[in-house]
């Protein structure tokens, strides 16, 4: 038996612009999917917190969503933020970047059912946010 995936992908360039407009596509997704108002809240927040952190990024930032019956994975990338890297990888703010960088994990970890983070060929990284919802 297959299972049925489709995925939704946006590419802008990197500035404050672009957590509306991802937003907004996690809200037709919610819609076409039935979810509820704090599943919602919850993958916006999820996403918010992760780009919120990636403040030195000179480069275009995509957001792909790709929907299985199991859920959603949200993917955010390229990141270069190397405070949120560590951050992820270790579970915790690591020692000297307390002042730089939210606690994440913790976030996340409240949010959405995993996380996982993957580096990129150019030096940069990927994050997936997942959500079960079926």
């Amino acid at each position: 038996m297959s299972v049925t995936t489709h995925t939704v992908s946006l590419t802008l360039p990197h500035g404050a612009d672009i957590l509306p407009l991802f937003s907004m596509i996690l809200g037709g997704i919610a819609l076409r999917r039935n979810l509820s108002l704090e599943t919602l809240d919850d993958l916006q927040l999820a996403v918010d917190s992760v780009l919120v952190e990636e403040k030195t990024g000179r480069r275009d930032i995509s957001m792909t969503v790709e929907l299985s019956e199991e859920g959603l994975d949200i993917r955010l990338s390229p990141l270069t933020q190397q405070d949120l890297l560590d951050t992820l990888v270790q579970g915790t703010v690591p020692p000297g970047a307390a002042d730089r960088c939210l606690d994440v994990c913790l976030i996340l970890r409240s949010l959405v059912d995993d996380y996982t983070v993957h580096d990129l060929e150019d030096g940069s990284y990927a994050v997936v946010l997942r959500k079960l919802t079926g």
